[in-house]
């Protein structure tokens, strides 16, 4: 199948991304809502040990140097039980693309294009989105790294103009949730951080020309992406509270709403739009242009981009008969796709993991009785 080269820079725009995005979002309040004002400490300690996944995920990568994720699996567990690992792979990507569109949509139509119909909202957003994987990942890769002063700018300013409102009193008493919730949003939150980095394998290392920086640029991209998320979890439970953060649908705009400088430095919450803006692209992105290479793997096709369009906007048309409100596309969010996210996520690399040990493990006595 062709392919291009992504940049290791692109690689850790990408990561980066794709690791945070509407998770700037819809985690204040989701986390909020679970662990209350211990929502903080859930992207340290699942940070952590998501970085170990990442790190497995780029091991297992490494053993594959001319091949992507779906060609791997062939690879690793023989044609067809390959393509059944493949289909799980899609179907996890097309669950999660489902809700990050609506919820996006959702966002868009709430706050910013009031009187413009949902449907026009997706099929606009998704023709960019087309457009760009039709292109292939090198050029949306270049315009990632592009785009990187248009968000950091943005995010510090808002940083420094709430970084003195923050109030240590609201983020006591701490500890006081039962172990379950803990472990709930722990869960969770590895879920829509780590478990997405298996899908960076559509990138990498096939379309890295530097396999050792390409790793750098993954766990590099990764741990941003959590510091970006902790940030924004921090103030949002420092400066709204836990009430206001698990009450409103986007805490981190209402945060942004709240900045106003005498008169002068008011309408900030652009600042929160334009982030999550470049986000949200590049992860709709990163997932489209995982299931389109999954899909033309199963169906054995020379090139992906006849499947770009289609399958662009069967995802716009999935979107709108998926959901009806946002409580169920909340519900579907927090439970659906994140157990999804551990099911499929967690067992294919630790099955493939496991076929590599038992394979190094069976070449070794083949070594010694010979």
């Amino acid at each position: 199948m062709m392919h291009q080269n992504v940049s290791t820079p692109g690689l850790f725009a990408l990561t980066m991304y794709s690791t945070c995005s509407t998770s700037l979002l819809s985690l204040p309040l989701i986390l909020g809502s679970i662990v209350s004002q211990d929502a903080w400490m859930i992207p340290i300690v699942a940070g952590a040990l998501g970085y170990l996944f990442v790190l497995m995920i780029c091991k297992l990568g490494q053993l594959y140097p001319n091949k992507n994720l779906f060609e791997m699996t062939i690879t690793a567990f023989g044609y067809w039980l390959g393509q059944v690992c493949n289909v799980l792979l899609v179907l996890l990507a097309l669950a999660t693309l489902l809700t990050v569109m609506n919820y996006s949509a959702g966002f868009i139509s709430s706050h910013i294009l009031i009187t413009t119909p949902k449907e026009w909202i997706l099929a606009i957003s998704m023709t960019v989105v087309i457009y760009g994987v039709y292109l292939g990942s090198g050029p949306y890769s270049l315009f990632a790294i592009l785009s990187t002063p248009f968000f950091f700018f943005p995010y510090v300013l808002l940083i420094v103009l709430k970084i003195p409102e923050a109030d240590g009193s609201l983020l006591l008493p701490m500890l006081q949730q039962p172990v379950v919730e803990y472990m709930g949003a722990f869960l969770f939150y590895f879920a829509v951080t780590a478990i997405n980095a298996i899908f960076l394998l559509t990138f990498f290392p096939q379309m890295t020309s530097d396999t050792k920086k390409a790793v750098t640029a993954i766990k590099s991209g990764y741990i941003f992406g959590n510091i970006i998320l902790f940030i924004m979890i921090f103030l949002c439970t420092s400066v709204l509270g836990p009430y206001y953060m698990s009450t409103s649908y986007y805490p981190a705009f209402v945060l942004a709403q709240r900045i106003a400088l005498g008169g002068f430095v008011e309408r900030v919450e652009v600042l929160i739009t334009v982030i999550w803006f470049i986000t949200i692209y590049f992860k709709i992105t990163v997932y489209l242009t995982a299931i389109i290479y999954g899909i033309a793997r199963l169906a054995n096709l020379e090139t992906y981009k006849p499947l770009s369009l289609p399958i662009g906007m069967l995802v716009v048309m999935l979107t709108l008969l998926a959901f009806s409100n946002t409580a169920e596309d909340l519900f579907y969010y927090r439970y659906i796709v994140t157990t999804l996210s551990l099911i499929i996520g967690m067992i294919i690399p630790a099955l493939w993991l496991t076929t590599i040990i038992k394979k190094k493990k069976h070449s070794t006595k083949g070594g010694i009785a010979k």
